[in-house]
Order: C-alpha cells, then structure tokens, then sequence
C-alpha cells in the first residue's frame, strides 16, 4: 500500500519478504498502483505494474469489458470479482448494469461468456446486495497458503471501491462474502456455455 513501505526500513522489508512463501495479488487502481510503485523504488526498490488478467486472455477479456462499459456508461454500475483458490485457476465475474439492462461476464483460463441477465434477476441481486455497504468494503490484511484470495470491485458511477479478502467467512467478513456469493450465484444461474459452467462449478462446494 502506499505510505506503508516508507514507514518501513528496508531492513525490515526484506525480513517480511523472506518469510514470504508466495505472492499476494491485490485489485489496486491504475492509480494505487502508480502510488506503490512510486513508493518502493524511492526506497531503493524495484517494482513492476502489470495488468490483472495478463497471463489469462479470458480474464483480461473480462477486464477489456469493464473499461468498454465505464466509458459507455460512466454513470453505471459494474461488480466484479476474482476468486482464486490456491491450488486451481482463478475465476472473475462481472455485473454491469444500467437502467436499460444488465449483464454478466465470466472469465477463466481460455473460458470466456458474456450474457444478458433477466430484469427479475437483475431485481434479486439488488435484494441480496441490499444489506451490504458496497462502497465501505474494506476486507482485511489477513493471508494464508491454503484457501481462496478474493479481489473485488464496485463501480457506482464515480464512485468506485476496491478490497482484497483471504477466504472470506460469514463470521469475519460478512459483506465481502455477501457480495462473492451473490455475484457466483448470479453467474451460475444465467450462463450455459459448457466450459463456463464446467469452471463456476468448481466454486459450488466454497460459496455453499
């Protein structure tokens, strides 16, 4: 996070870094991302920006629709999600919205759909979405080797919000998991492309 590494020596730094065992991927903004990179390379860091979805052309397909509809619909809606568990392919979601319709695009490995949603579905995942304060999602700094990382992201119009969650537990994180499982569901009930199906399957077991 910017600000974080120059409360730090790169003593410090180095000591967290090396009892690292993995890298951690986080939904920053393009310019959250320029704060950190700035940030570290003060410091005598090196530091690389690179696009989510990169190494993955569905999710950057999925990602490619993010930016078409934000600058179609500046005042819309857009949700989205990337669900990574540890030990398999990362899967994103995304609901755009506004008032003349919505969709959902799903993307994993070379899997890709892109499909209208219902106006009465559009309806139900604003009910199940109602008790959660998009904006204010904060998740936590909470890591670990075994388990799902969760980036999310909530555009309303100008106001947008990104958070990161380790395995989120009704428990702990009420309104992150509220907000993963209502935009899985969504992308379970209303996508048929086999390959698709076949990869949000996969999450059926940890949103259950």
């Amino acid at each position: 996070m910017p600000g974080y590494i120059a409360s730090k020596s790169i003593q410090d730094i180095r000591a967290q870094l090396a009892r690292t065992a993995w890298c951690d991927f986080r939904s920053l903004s393009a310019a959250e991302a320029r704060g950190l990179q700035h940030d570290a390379t003060s410091h005598g860091l090196r530091a690389e920006v690179v696009r989510d979805g990169l190494d993955d052309p569905a999710i950057d397909q999925v990602l490619s629709l993010q930016d078409a509809h934000r600058a179609q619909h500046p005042s819309g809606s857009r949700y989205r999600v990337r669900i990574k568990p540890s030990f398999d392919d990362a899967v994103s979601i995304l609901v755009m919205a506004t008032p003349e319709g919505a969709s959902v695009a799903v993307g994993s490995v070379v899997h890709a759909e892109h499909v209208p949603i219902p106006h009465e579905r559009l309806s139900r995942l604003r009910d199940e979405l109602a008790s959660v304060s998009l904006l204010t999602l904060r998740g936590s700094t909470d890591i670990g080797l075994d388990g799902t990382s969760v980036s999310g992201s909530v555009e309303e119009g100008e106001r947008v919000n990104h958070f990161f969650v380790w395995s989120p537990s009704a428990e702990k994180n009420p309104g992150e998991r509220t907000f993963v499982v209502a935009l899985a569901r969504l992308a379970m009930e209303v996508c048929r492309e086999p390959s698709v199906r076949e990869r949000l399957r996969g999450l059926q077991e940890w949103i259950e």
